[in-house]
């Protein structure tokens, strides 16, 4: 329900950990955490980006008998996978974990985005462009929503469900019927 969250069977399990964090980058890249949510110095409310905070995916993609689709998740190395995109360095080694925005961009006093938590969304006026600009305000290692995170969203679902599709576990936003009267009507 809104008020009550559902049943997590692989929360804090692996590669399913999470955590939030207040962080930031560096223009060279690193990584700066100044707090964690549960072990001191983190907030909702100071203004610090929050993100979740996950141990580094060890990822591997194929095929069996060039018919079935195989995927594989660890948050160890092992043979054959490979760490994720998002938990490389710019030298190349690889961050102990990734970090992911944690709520969806909005926009300070400054027009700087921001992951914060009950902020307004910057959604109506954001286009590709415009976030790509605003991030780069930002610093050269800041991005709206990735391939890398979409990649992340997708395996876990994957790995939870055991299914490609959403509508089976999220079969409830579909066959909506509400109509809305036109704002401005135009012609041609």
């Amino acid at each position: 329900t809104l008020a009550q969250p559902g049943t997590d069977p692989y929360r804090g399990v692996g590669p399913f950990r999470w955590w939030h964090a207040n962080a930031y980058r560096d223009d060279d890249g690193t990584v700066h955490v100044t707090g964690i949510n549960g072990f001191g110095h983190f907030s909702y409310t100071d203004g610090r980006d929050v993100f979740s905070m996950a141990p580094t995916r060890y990822v591997g993609h194929g095929t069996v008998e060039g018919v079935k689709y195989e995927f594989a998740c660890s948050d160890t190395p092992h043979e054959g996978l490979m760490p994720e995109e998002k938990s490389q360095r710019a030298d190349g080694t690889v961050e102990p974990f990734m970090l992911r925005a944690a709520f969806g961009a909005s926009l300070d006093a400054g027009g700087m985005p921001r992951t914060v938590p009950h902020a307004r969304l910057w959604n109506f006026t954001c286009s590709h462009n415009s976030m790509q600009a605003a991030c780069r305000k930002r610093g050269k290692w800041y991005s709206g929503m990735t391939a890398a995170d979409w990649d992340y969203l997708y395996e876990m679902f994957l790995l939870k469900y055991a299914n490609k599709s959403s509508q089976t576990v999220f079969a409830g936003c579909t066959a909506h019927t509400e109509q809305t009267p036109v704002t401005v009507a135009g012609s041609g």
